[in-house]
């Protein structure tokens, strides 16, 4: 059979059990550190997706402004304004 242990309470009627505290600790520390960045990061969700989706389509518009002032003759023998 498995031998099956049960964590031990931190807080008891003697004091506080440090070495169940830090095995505690050790084995889900890292789940309550992504839980606080998740929290804390709410705020800023809203402004981070904005601006995950907004540079790159300011980026590619200003690329084509610029790209399109620049080229002014006709590609091909076929005026560009013409297509549109």
């Amino acid at each position: 059979m498995t031998d099956v242990r049960h964590e031990q309470p931190v807080v008891t009627f003697t004091g506080l059990d440090h070495a169940a505290l830090a095995a505690r600790t050790r084995r889900w520390g890292w789940l309550h550190y992504a839980r606080y960045r998740q929290a804390s990061e709410g705020p800023f969700l809203v402004t981070a997706l904005m601006l995950a989706i907004g540079n790159p389509i300011l980026y590619l518009a200003a690329t084509g402004l610029g790209l399109g002032s620049i080229v002014q003759a006709d590609v091909s023998g076929v005026d560009i304004l013409a297509k549109y």
